[in-house]
């Protein structure tokens, strides 16, 4: 997640990692530049454990629920379980997640970011792309709040990043925006030349995405409802002619180009 967001120091942490050292990898992923943080623990399921018992008969650390700010299990909807580090060394021999812990349902923001997560994490580590600043600032700009030669509406883009997360249990505080005024919150994000914490990008990407295919939601319901459900290609029609990409059309019809002709 520090690689991609951060591919200028990529091949650092890479390097750091292949040769098993820990204290060259965080000085390489920055972590103590960052003004986000939260305090370093192992973190389980507890069904996801009941699971690995059955199949492997041991648990395992899950690799997604390790990700900082995600604090629910993608899988089954329950809030992870903390589990404090020993002292060094931090590996030890009986290391793993517990069993003892009872079971909690999760809020459904929550559990929609842990999922989100987990997905990003797998497309990021099948592919060797790195963030690219240019896309997130066209997924702004379809939402109307870049103003041209990145200018942004910060007050809008910082009050409804806030009151979108307001969902968010249990995810540190010192990760989050502090108010809805909190314009520092995402400045250098957006003017992509300072690092900034994994975190604070993917929970700015949770939100347009999720942002976004509401819009297209709202879109395909109020085109069915003028043009009919059944009829998909005058549908895909009026939407390519209102500017929208290809791309763009099959992400809000679920159609291949092929079924529009």
């Amino acid at each position: 997640m520090f690689s991609y967001f951060l591919p200028q120091r990529a091949k650092s942490i890479s390097q750091a990692l292949l040769q098993s050292n820990g204290s060259n990898a965080i000085r390489a992923c920055q972590l103590v530049t960052f003004k986000e943080f939260e305090t370093l623990t192992l973190k389980y399921c507890l069904v996801c454990v009941e699971e690995d018992i059955r199949l492997f008969g041991v648990a395992h650390w899950h690799r997604n629920h390790q990700v900082s700010g995600v604090e629910a299990c993608a899988d089954h909807k329950v809030w992870l379980i903390h589990e404090q580090l020993p002292e060094r060394p931090h590996i030890k021999t009986l290391l793993l997640p517990s069993y003892s812990t009872p079971v909690k349902q999760c809020t459904e923001l929550s559990f929609q970011f842990a999922k989100f997560t987990k997905q990003f994490l797998h497309d990021i580590s099948e592919s060797n792309n790195s963030f690219n600043q240019s896309e997130l600032l066209s997924e702004l700009s379809k939402l109307g709040y870049i103003l041209g030669n990145k200018r942004f509406k910060r007050q809008k883009l910082t009050s409804d990043l806030f009151e979108f997360i307001k969902g968010l249990e249990r995810t540190s505080a010192t990760l989050l925006p502090c108010s809805d005024k909190d314009y520092r919150y995402l400045s250098y994000l957006l003017a992509g030349n300072v690092s900034q914490h994994p975190f604070k990008h993917l929970i700015v990407l949770f939100w347009l995405n999720s942002t976004l295919d509401i819009g297209h939601k709202i879109q395909t319901k109020n085109f069915e409802r003028n043009y009919g459900i059944e009829d998909k290609s005058e549908l895909c029609q009026n939407l390519l002619k209102q500017g929208n990409s290809m791309a763009e059309v099959r992400r809000i019809t679920g159609k291949s180009k092929r079924l529009w002709q």
